[in-house]
């Protein structure tokens, strides 16, 4: 039988299940938390800018997840008698960390609550596929973080700032750092 979920997360105060019965969903979120490390470990999450390169890597991100999304939505619904439910452990990284730039720290939180809502949402339930109103959710949350870094393509960058009494407000971020993914 397979593993229950647990919700909230034990030992936290984390509203967020562990995993999902959705093959779909550990895709996604898979990726999410891959783009969240990414983020956290990238120069930018250093400085109070997005560099060219980073922006690029994050466009390109966010873009395989728009890809993935419409490949998922191209399937036909999977019918899995014989092994559903499977209960499949997520793993998260929680709890954005302490880093210089309020931009990579804004895209870490939207991307956090993209995949977090995929965990909790109705098409977690399910074998594979995506309901409407959850891949609604995920366009709009996909929508909004490519607004963001549009903006930082821009030149708009809100957070393109010099803090000069506040910075830094930590170290130079270390590569020696284990993030489930």
């Amino acid at each position: 039988m397979a593993a229950a979920a647990t919700c909230p997360m034990p030992d936290t105060s984390r509203p967020v299940c562990d995993g999902t019965y959705n093959t779909d969903i550990v895709t996604l979120t898979n990726k999410l938390n891959r783009f969240i490390a990414e983020a956290y470990m990238s120069e930018s999450a250093s400085i109070h800018t997005i560099l060219p390169a980073d922006l690029a890597r994050f466009q390109a991100f966010n873009a395989e997840l728009v890809r993935t999304q419409d490949w998922i939505n191209a399937q036909p619904q999977i019918d899995n008698p014989s092994v559903y439910p499977r209960f499949q452990k997520i793993p998260v990284w929680d709890d954005v960390p302490m880093i210089e730039s309020d931009n990579i720290k804004t895209m870490i939180r939207g991307l956090e609550s993209a995949r977090d809502e995929l965990i909790m949402c109705q098409s977690s339930r399910i074998s594979s596929g995506l309901l409407t109103k959850d891949d609604d959710r995920l366009v709009a949350n996909l929508t909004r973080n490519k607004a963001l870094l549009d903006m930082a393509d821009a030149g708009d960058d809100p957070y393109g700032t010099d803090y000069t009494a506040t910075t830094p407000l930590i170290p130079v971020l270390s590569r020696n750092v284990s993030i489930p993914a």
